[in-house]
């Protein structure tokens, strides 16, 4: 059962508390379940970024050509980036 919290608990919400709390359901805090999945896709993120920045050659033609002079490193960073997030649970 998912509560929000925000605006306090009305009389209503306190009964269904109680309820789920006596059928032993567990009850999850709305707002910090947001403030969890916020932190947890800044991490992912992150580790994205960092493995971005760690393996971009890995992404551009000029590597393969053993000479990444005159090439723009920001398609293969997107790329690498995109890479990660969409494989975030490898890293």
């Amino acid at each position: 059962m998912l509560g929000y919290i925000k605006y306090g608990i009305s009389e209503g919400m306190s009964r269904e508390i109680q309820t789920a709390d006596r059928m032993g359901i567990e009850i999850v805090n709305a707002d910090k379940l947001r403030y969890y999945m916020e932190c947890k896709e800044r991490q992912t993120e992150a580790k994205a970024w960092d493995y971005a920045k760690a393996c971009s050659c890995n992404f551009c033609i000029g590597s393969r050509l053993h000479s990444c002079t005159g090439y723009d490193c920001r398609e293969p960073y997107n790329k690498a980036f995109e890479y990660a997030m969409k494989h975030s649970n490898l890293l």
